[in-house]
């Protein structure tokens, strides 16, 4: 009975329109005061508390702050000009900086949202006027930003090895290569789409031998190096690969002549709603799984789906489509720390290694933040283009597609996902 309270009381509210951590943290306290009676509210703060106490979240305010100080830098609209000074020979060179400024701002910021904003602003009114049309451009840029959730650091990772005790590090390691691999295939998606779909727009010959500033192109890959190099070669944690981010972020601003009050502030107030709206979805979804975990529900599924009498791969086909149907109702964040406490279980009891797990959760993840209507991806690049949201959503679909071949990839051959363990 409580379950079904929760669960109709949560999705009566996300249908309303609440903003889903809000939601899920409502819908939460009434199955604590459902399932434990007045203890409800002591069990509450103990779920407040082993959330605040956990060291591995740390690191999720850093990395924010080290991508919106990036995001105030002109580092990154001079490394695309450095990108586009090739399109006289290359005619996709636009489409294809657009995919490396997100790879490379992916390796800097692991906020999906974030690296979504980023890119659009830096990208979307060149590819505009370079002859991509507005639903291929608006496509490109909102697909883009998902990879931001997998190349490391990724905050969707910090967030399942916090949940599930897995080593971040190692985490961070192994999506190394399935994060390349998805950038190399959306490298090929975007030249595909700009050959079928772009038009020389006049003056691009002149544009292509000025593209403006170059100077700071440097410094985004010198900062990949140092953070992302620190932590792969384990001479720094990841929580001191984000410090050591945000403090080099802090630098490339001075450098440039573009550290102030006035942008200080602005960055810290857009890293706090950032950290605090992600940190209360894990607080709701914490206070949810405390209530299916007693009243019995997150082991029943757990052993009915290692009782489904059909082989592994099955299994995890299923728990793919599983969540790519939630991610018509959810955030990816939400939906992965609300499943978490049954199918991490199952998952272990199969035999599968959580580190590959994770990193098909988070393609999974991905391939949910671009579905309508509640991808984020979808409505920050509508904000940021004025773009009527149903053309995003035809442009996303070949890049859907493409992070759907990854994950049929990682299922068939999980070595992908285990390649630097």
């Amino acid at each position: 009975m409580a379950i079904a309270i929760v669960a109709a009381l949560m999705l009566l509210l996300v249908t309303l329109g609440m903003w889903t951590g809000v939601a899920l943290v409502i819908a939460g306290m009434v199955g604590l005061l459902i399932s434990f009676g007045k203890l409800g509210l002591l069990q509450a703060g103990v779920v407040i508390w082993d959330l605040a106490n956990s060291s591995t979240l740390v690191a999720i305010p850093l990395f924010i702050l080290f991508g919106d100080l990036l995001a105030e830098s002109r580092a990154s609209r001079e490394l695309f000009n450095w990108f586009t000074r090739w399109s006289a020979k290359v005619p996709s060179a636009p489409a294809l900086g657009t995919v490396a400024i997100g790879s490379m701002i992916s390796a800097i910021s692991g906020s999906l949202a974030a690296v979504t904003a980023i890119v659009t602003k830096t990208t979307y009114a060149r590819l505009r006027l370079e002859g991509l049309p507005s639903r291929q451009a608006t496509g490109l840029v909102a697909s883009t930003g998902a990879l931001g959730i997998m190349i490391p650091p990724s905050l969707t990772l910090i967030i399942y090895g916090s949940l599930t005790e897995t080593p971040i590090s190692t985490l961070f390691r192994v999506a190394i290569v399935p994060g390349l691999l998805q950038s190399v295939l959306f490298f090929a998606c975007a030249a595909l789409i700009w050959r079928r779909y772009a038009f020389r727009a006049e003056g691009a010959e002149h544009r292509a031998a000025n593209p403006g500033p170059v100077g700071a192109a440097w410094q985004i890959p010198a900062a990949i190096a140092v953070v992302i190099g620190g932590f792969i070669s384990n001479l720094v944690t990841p929580m001191e690969a984000a410090a050591l981010g945000a403090v080099l972020a802090l630098f490339i601003n001075a450098i440039n002549g573009e550290l102030s009050r006035a942008m200080l502030r602005v960055v810290a107030r857009r890293t706090t709603v950032t950290t605090a709206m992600i940190l209360l979805i894990v607080l709701g979804a914490q206070m949810v799984s405390a209530t299916l975990a007693f009243q019995g529900f997150t082991r029943a599924v757990s052993l009915f789906i290692q009782d489904l009498p059909i082989p592994a791969l099955g299994i995890f086909v299923m728990i793919a489509l599983l969540y790519v149907g939630l991610g018509i109702l959810f955030d990816g964040l939400s939906m992965m720390v609300l499943t978490l406490p049954f199918l991490f279980p199952a998952v272990r009891a199969l035999g599968q290694d959580p580190l590959w797990f994770g990193v098909v959760l988070v393609v999974c993840v991905q391939i949910a933040e671009l579905s309508p209507p509640v991808g984020v991806n979808l409505f920050v690049a509508q904000q940021l283009t004025g773009e009527r949201i149903e053309e995003i959503w035809w442009g996303v679909l070949p890049y859907i597609g493409v992070l759907a071949g990854v994950l049929l990839l990682l299922l068939l051959f999980p070595q992908l996902g285990l390649f630097f363990k």
